[in-house]
């Protein structure tokens, strides 16, 4: 299931002085949908050249990854201050498992993950994936992540436990990715082909190509209800 989040939206920054992380607060409506408005609750300092954020599972924590600061920053949602700052080589995006185990970040020009135990923060693993990881995402309920490799046209199912790597074709130049409410498919961004490729984590192959605008960088996928109670891309 896809966590409820205090902190809807997030936008990085860079300054003249440095790089800072900007938190975005709107409380959401009864019916759970996105609001468009917000209000800036706090201006924090982070590494240089941050480019991702994900939360924690209790939404206590923000984990923030900067490329050139080459480290995750953890973020203290309630005092709004960075509580630690831990190495992570080229740190571009950042993911967290849902089971509170992990956070993971990728490493582009080492074609791997860096792969953190959520509580110490201690480094427990690097792990090879395919070329030019640019995307990483968490399967909900388990311990497992999906890497997105642009320079291998290609997704990496990950066990972060046994360090396990499965590659997968998806196609042309793949970059964004995000998962169904279930987490049963990836929606998988295909610059290359301008096109989404719906890849189905059960049976781990593309089941549809959905064309769609020229380059298209990151999908936000928004589950509508059927009338069997189940839920489909709106």
């Amino acid at each position: 299931m896809v966590r409820r989040r205090r902190l809807l939206s997030f936008t990085l920054a860079a300054t003249v002085v440095g790089c800072a992380l900007v938190g975005v607060f709107a409380a959401a409506p009864a019916t759970g949908s996105p609001v468009g408005g917000g209000q800036v609750i706090a201006t924090v300092a982070v590494g240089a050249d941050p480019q991702d954020i994900t939360l924690s599972p209790d939404g206590q924590l923000a984990y923030v990854s900067t490329l050139e600061g080459n480290t995750i920053d953890v973020i203290n949602l309630e005092t709004m201050k960075v509580q630690r700052s831990v190495p992570s080589p080229s740190a571009g995006t950042v993911t967290a498992t849902d089971d509170g185990a992990y956070v993971a970040a990728t490493n582009e020009p080492a074609n791997s993950i860096t792969v953190f135990d959520a509580t110490t923060l201690t480094q427990v693993s690097t792990i090879t994936v395919g070329a030019y990881p640019v995307a990483l995402t968490s399967i909900p309920g388990t311990d497992r992540v999906i890497a997105v490799n642009n320079g291998g046209g290609s997704i990496s199912l990950i066990d972060l436990t046994t360090k396990a790597v499965k590659e997968f074709p998806v196609g042309d130049h793949p970059w964004g990715i995000d998962l169904s409410a279930d987490g049963s498919t990836a929606y998988v961004v295909l610059q290359g082909a301008n096109a989404v490729a719906m890849f189905d984590l059960d049976e781990l192959r593309v089941v549809r190509t959905i064309p769609v605008g020229a380059r298209p960088a990151s999908p936000q996928l928004q589950e509508a209800a059927t009338p069997a109670g189940r839920t489909r891309p709106a």
